[in-house]
């Protein structure tokens, strides 16, 4: 007997998931078009990594404060009190 797959849940907007696809995009045009490739390349290329990563996990974050507004906050927003759920 097999378990049926749940239907996937959308836990990131469009705009959210969109601002995701220009990370993968900035960041294919940087390795493929900007950073060189000479010594210093891999060094640059991970501290790239790094950086579109933090920007990753702000937009990811954004799922989280949804579903915990008590202890996370929407980018911008505030986190919430007994008053506001």
């Amino acid at each position: 007997m097999t378990t049926p797959t749940p239907e996937p849940v959308e836990l990131l907007s469009a705009a959210e998931q969109h601002c995701l696809d220009l990370t993968v995009e900035l960041w294919n045009t940087m390795v493929r078009e900007v950073i060189g490739g000479e010594r210093s390349s891999h060094g640059d290329r991970s501290e790239l990594a790094s950086k579109i990563h933090d920007i990753q996990h702000m937009i990811m974050s954004q799922a989280a404060a949804r579903a915990y507004p008590r202890i996370f906050r929407l980018l911008g927003g505030s986190v919430a009190t007994e008053e506001t759920v």
